[in-house]
């Protein structure tokens, strides 16, 4: 293997660390020499001194893609040395490598049980593509990095289900594989595998937009003009209620679809069927008093996010303040405290223009105290800041002018004093949310469910992020832009799996948030496996990772798991794409040989 062929660096230091930076010259010819005009930083070197292994920045990454085949270490001699990373199936005899295992063992055991995982197998058979795909995934989940080029550092660090790390190039062929058809096949074989695992299904919508690259129609390009396109987009997507088994999703326009539009959106494109048990969680943009009364028109099942302006709800948020200040309304499972109202909502039934009909409907009011103390922290200190300001007469900007109108009122001796009953009234109304619900009449049911919405949008919205982090994403094409959107929707459905199978253990028991999910993935982490010439051995976990790991009945990989029939099949399915690439590569070069021929021949 060739080590890479960089420019000449310099060795920079910015703090406590060292970077490593590009550079140019240019000619003084008044002083008759050269001088250096501009400098790029290119990477860092880990260990905070001259000399270490280099983190380099993603976009010379991009520039030098063969630097994900080698560890780049900066010597004493300022040379950098390249040592080509190894996989398990390359390892020597002195050698041994740690990777972290507990949370991919776990979450690969969840949906193995599930039809997703046999689905992804039978549709993305070719070259093992379903196990290129779940890396990719737990890639996403397990990080919040913005760029897909830290990728193969990830895949050393990781066990995951491809056990070789996957370049650049490798990644743009898998995108590239990943097209609305196979989308479709895929989720076709999820409903016809769902048999046995049929129950209530959520669909989570959304109204709040993302950007997204103009050249993109995602898989809805026949309802979205060129304008909504350049616009942004909404999010749809459903899943089974007990296991978060993903059944749908799908990104939309501009404009986000009223329940009708949703309805025959679902039922005609992706065959789910309405029934008695599905439900409907949606933010604030579903929520108007008009979109209710849809709702209930339709006879479909919903957990709205409401706005705290509707004159009728809000009425009951100060009769219910002191409740929401109490100890005995806090729940552990969402980390803060709630009170519910049965309400009565009277609306005109459908083709019945002139009756009235009354239906039961809850609303659950939640107050965050952590929410609470960072604003009330963050607001005291703007204060503070404008009124020493305001004392040496510096006042300037628009926003310190609407702290001084909202939260500042004249004191007897002619400056200025706080308005604690508006920081006040500000604060709490920051703090709240309102769900409503015609069906769910437990609070932590209802939180739980639009806590799920909330992180497919974020989740969304990071890969929105991530494209935008990439200088060729503009260039690339709509098919490789479909199979990133689709990995994404796939990660979230791996964390909503893993946070719904959580959330029946003890885990509930011991007081930790539904959305423990994120400390959990770490804690399963610190089980490590290691491999050298003598095997594989596992680090022991802790008592309560072990108790998990018991509720969820997953089994002792010292006995279940084997590396070595993974790598076979990883190594049978880069050869063979490395042969499909060669023989592709060879055509396409006879035929532009064969076309130069033909022209320069006539």
């Amino acid at each position: 293997m060739q080590s890479p062929k960089l420019e000449k660096m310099l060795i920079l230091k910015s703090g406590k660390k060292y970077y490593l930076c590009t550079y140019k010259n240019a000619w003084d010819a008044q002083k008759q020499r050269s001088y250096r005009c501009s400098t790029t930083t290119v990477g860092k070197i880990i260990s905070g001194s001259k000399t270490g292994e280099i983190e380099w920045k993603s976009f010379y990454l991009e520039l030098h893609p063969e630097l994900n085949a080698f560890r780049s270490i900066r010597r004493e001699d300022g040379e950098i040395e390249f040592k080509p990373r190894k996989v398990f199936s390359e390892l020597e005899s002195h050698e041994q490598i740690t990777r972290m295992f507990g949370a991919f063992w776990v979450i690969n055991n969840l949906i193995k049980r599930l039809p997703l995982y046999e689905a992804l197998r039978l549709t993305f058979n070719q070259y093992d593509d379903k196990n290129k795909i779940l890396s990719i995934a737990y890639f996403l989940l397990f990080t919040n990095e913005n760029a897909y080029t830290s990728l193969p550092q990830f895949c050393q660090r990781v066990q995951l289900p491809w056990t070789e790390p996957i370049s650049q190039a490798e990644l743009h062929r898998l995108f590239s594989r990943i097209n609305a058809s196979k989308i479709a096949s895929f989720f076709e074989r999820i409903h016809s595998l769902n048999k046995e695992h049929q129950g209530k299904t959520i669909v989570y919508g959304s109204t709040s937009r993302f950007r997204r690259p103009r050249r993109f129609s995602w898989s809805a390009r026949e309802d979205i003009t060129h304008e909504e396109n350049t616009a942004g987009a909404n999010i749809v997507m459903a899943c089974n209620a007990d296991t978060g088994l993903p059944l749908y999703y799908r990104v939309l326009g501009n404009k986000a679809p009223n329940i009708i539009a949703l309805r025959h959106l679902l039922q005609v494109k992706a065959k789910l069927h309405f029934d008695d048990q599905t439900l409907f969680v949606g933010d604030r943009g579903y929520g108007s008093l008009a979109e209710l009364r849809l709702f209930l028109q339709e006879n479909i099942h919903f957990v709205l996010n409401v706005r705290r302006s509707h004159a009728r709800l809000s009425s009951f948020l100060n009769s219910c303040k002191p409740r929401l200040f109490s100890i005995s309304s806090y729940h552990p499972a969402i980390g803060c405290t709630s009170v519910t109202h049965k309400i009565s909502w009277n609306y005109t039934p459908k083709n019945e223009f002139y009756k009235r009909r009354t239906q039961k409907v809850f609303l659950h009011i939640y107050f965050d105290e952590n929410i609470y103390n960072a604003s009330r922290q963050n607001l005291k200190q703007k204060i503070s800041l404008v009124l020493d300001n305001l004392r040496s007469g510096e006042i300037t900007s628009s926003d310190e002018m609407e702290i001084v109108e909202t939260y500042l009122k004249d004191s007897p001796d002619g400056f200025f004093t706080v308005n604690e009953e508006a920081l006040e009234r500000h604060l709490f109304h920051h703090s709240i949310r309102m769900l409503i619900s015609d069906t769910i009449s437990d609070p932590i049911e209802a939180y739980c469910c639009y806590f799920d919405r909330n992180e497919i949008w974020a989740s969304f919205k990071l890969f929105q992020d991530r494209l935008g982090s990439s200088r060729n994403h503009a260039a690339e094409d709509e098919s490789c832009l479909e199979g990133k959107s689709f990995i994404q929707f796939l990660s979230c459905s791996l964390g909503q799996i893993l946070r719904k199978a959580l959330f029946k253990t003890r885990i509930r028991s011991w007081g930790l948030p539904y959305n423990c999910d994120d400390v959990v993935i770490k804690m399963l982490n610190a089980i490590e496996m290691t491999s050298n010439q003598d095997g594989i051995s596992f680090s022991e976990s802790s008592s309560k990772m072990k108790d998990v790991m018991e509720d969820l009945n997953i089994p002792d990989p010292k006995t279940s798991f084997s590396l070595l029939s993974d790598l076979k099949c990883t190594q049978a399915a880069a050869e063979a794409e490395r042969s499909d690439c060669e023989e592709n590569e060879n055509a396409e070069k006879l035929s532009r040989e064969e076309l130069i021929f033909k022209t320069l021949s006539a």
